[in-house]
């Protein structure tokens, strides 16, 4: 039987396991830094809610690490937001709104691809937990090419 790649399952228990197995082996090389980055994904679920696939699911390369979706509108299609890896924040430099160059000051860095931050998770208290939570925040409700509700997407697809 092949293998299942995370990206691939439509299964959401296996996404939320998937995130469990990575929180624990965070915690278990930076204690501090893996409580810091299970309470910024907590902020998250507040922002995209906790719906895999749907709304987040694993993204698979070299490594596995969460990605954040949304509704593109003008396409119809969901597309990633944001991913958050073991120590950056990449916006999908689509929907990167310059409001926050400050805090994402790695211009088109991921490949071309995202706007993004490096991040000491072990440093990254509640203060800035929410700083950035509210500027991702900010960038998703303020744009009207974008939608986190996908309640109309899922009918679409069924």
């Amino acid at each position: 039987m092949p293998r299942i790649k995370a990206s691939e399952s439509n299964d959401p228990q296996f996404h939320r396991t998937k995130l469990k197995k990575f929180i624990s082996s965070f915690k278990r090389w930076d204690k501090k830094g893996g409580q810091n980055y299970e309470s910024f994904i907590n902020k998250l679920f507040e922002i995209f809610s906790d719906d895999p696939p749907t709304s987040w699911r694993f993204i698979v390369t070299t490594y596995e690490y969460p990605g954040f979706r949304i509704i593109n509108r003008k396409s119809g299609k969901s597309t990633y937001f944001l991913r958050v890896a073991d120590d950056r924040l990449i916006v999908n430099k689509i929907f990167f709104d310059e409001n926050f160059r400050d805090l994402f000051p790695i211009d088109k860095g991921f490949y071309g691809a995202g706007d993004e931050v490096v991040l000491d998770f072990s440093k990254f208290g509640e203060k800035k937990q929410k700083l950035y939570a509210e500027a991702i925040r900010s960038m998703v409700t303020n744009k009207d090419s974008i939608s986190i509700n996908f309640n109309a997407y899922k009918q679409s697809r069924t």
